[in-house]
């Protein structure tokens, strides 16, 4: 009697109702109209990156209303085809109705919402100007890489990929930047940027001031430099036998220079972690120690009257000038200033003794002499045993009267004992002496005072 129909299309049905106990029958009809259903056009599943728009649905159907709504929840609208820019993925449903008809249609759409990617930058931070074939490095596998140096730096390979090879031409602070495109097609709002230091090498050294020309032995000569761009230490280098007492690695610096420092040159540069500058020379002239001088040669007995007697050291070593003394009425007569002289004793010479030194503009060297005597001036009588010795032996000397004398024991030009102001007694005078502290040589020992001088020349063996 109640019959459910879903007709799919305009459907006529006819009913026929019979009345079991007459028989009687009636027939009526119902048209069915079936009135299509709307698009509720959603659009396709589709993904967008953060930030992003997209528009859904499509263009408005004339007589049809929209009711749109989302999950999660937060969106509507009663457009056809509304623009969405949704931060997380959301599905968007649509319900299209036709007013004529009251027929409604529902359809969804999913939006995915992929993050922008996140670009990093891999290589050095600090380094030095004019390094080259510094490598950087992003993410791989992306595409539309673009790289962007500051002016202090270029690109020399790797512009399009997620390696690139820079030259650093400029000091100070540079940046360089990346972007690109990842996999789901989405680029960041803006470039990944790194920041570098470039470090510029240390610049020139300017002059030295300072002493130039030096004596052998002097102490604590101080040398300076102004300040140099861009160095954190100093390197300074000295000639032979000069040494740096104090301010090595500074601008300013005191040096020492030992008894054989020779001539050369000091000279500074500056220096930091990447480079030196160019160096800076100052010429020292070193004017090296006077030796002492040797033994005198040359007639020690004189008669008044006689004119140029000889006497002679070998070369003073470093010496420029000599200095000669006489005794009472001897006079230099030739050579004076050099290491021979001509000496004239006049009528009223007196027994004494001619010295000799050598010196420089620095220093006067150890003196050397020599007893010259009236001719028949009596002579002392030394002795010394034993010989050779290890360094200690008896020296016994008499005199033809009572006197005091000098003792002076010396290698070379170098005296290793003096003793002054020594007392005969009844003319003899005797003495121990101890050398523990000499090397190994030919040793001299001289006894004197203005009147006598004898020499004698002694081995030590240790």
């Amino acid at each position: 009697a109640n019959a459910t129909v879903n007709p799919l299309v305009t459907t006529t049905y006819t009913v026929v109702e019979t009345i079991s106990a007459t028989g009687c029958s009636n027939t009526n009809s119902v048209k069915v109209t079936v009135n299509p259903l709307p698009a509720a056009v959603a659009g396709a599943d589709r993904a967008i990156c953060i930030n992003a728009s997209t528009t859904l649905g499509a263009a408005p159907v004339t007589g049809s209303t929209y009711s749109w709504s989302s999950s999660p929840f937060g969106f509507t609208s009663t457009t056809a085809n509304p623009l969405v820019s949704p931060l997380v993925t959301t599905t968007y449903t649509v319900v299209e109705t036709i007013t004529a008809t009251g027929c409604t249609n529902t359809n969804s759409v999913k939006v995915i919402v992929n993050p922008l990617p996140i670009q990093t930058i891999l290589g050095s931070a600090t380094l030095c100007a004019g390094s080259t074939g510094i490598t950087y490095f992003t993410e791989p596998a992306m595409t539309g890489y673009t790289w962007t140096v500051s002016a202090g730096g270029v690109i020399t390979s790797g512009a399009a990929t997620n390696a690139i090879a820079v030259t650093w031409n400029t000091s100070g602070p540079q940046t360089i930047s990346v972007n690109y495109t990842n996999g789901d097609g989405c680029t960041a709002t803006s470039a990944t940027i790194k920041n570098v230091t470039v470090n510029p090498a240390a610049g020139n050294a300017g002059i030295i001031t300072g002493t130039a020309v030096i004596c052998s032995g002097t102490q604590n000569v101080t040398y300076s430099t102004v300040a140099i761009a861009n160095a954190t230490t100093y390197l300074w280098t000295l000639p032979s036998g000069a040494t740096i007492a104090s301010g090595d690695g500074t601008p300013s610096i005191k040096v020492n220079y030992a008894e054989n420092a020779i001539s050369g040159n000091i000279t500074v540069r500056g220096s930091n972690a990447c480079a030196s500058g160019t160096a800076s020379n100052l010429a020292i002239a070193v004017t090296p120690q006077v030796q002492g001088a040797g033994i005198i040669t040359g007639p020690t007995i004189f008669v008044p009257g006689t004119t140029v007697a000889v006497y002679s050291v070998v070369p003073i070593t470093n010496a420029t000038n000599y200095t000669w003394t006489m005794p009472i009425g001897a006079t230099i007569a030739t050579g004076a200033n050099t290491n021979s002289v001509g000496v004239n004793f006049g009528h009223n010479a007196e027994t004494g003794v001619i010295t000799v030194y050598g010196s420089n503009v620095c220093e006067s060297g150890v003196q050397s002499s020599i007893l010259v005597q009236l001719e028949n001036t009596p002579e002392i009588d030394l002795e010394i045993f034993p010989v050779p010795n290890f360094g200690i032996f008896t020296l016994n000397v008499s005199f033809p009267e009572e006197t005091t004398f000098n003792i002076r024991v010396y290698k070379e030009s170098h005296t290793v004992l003096e003793i002054r102001d020594a007392r005969t007694s009844n003319g003899y005078y005797s003495k121990l002496i101890e050398l523990r502290h000499v090397s190994t040589g030919v040793y001299y020992v001289e006894i004197f005072n203005n009147t006598y001088r004898q020499v004698r020349k002694i081995l030590i063996r240790k």
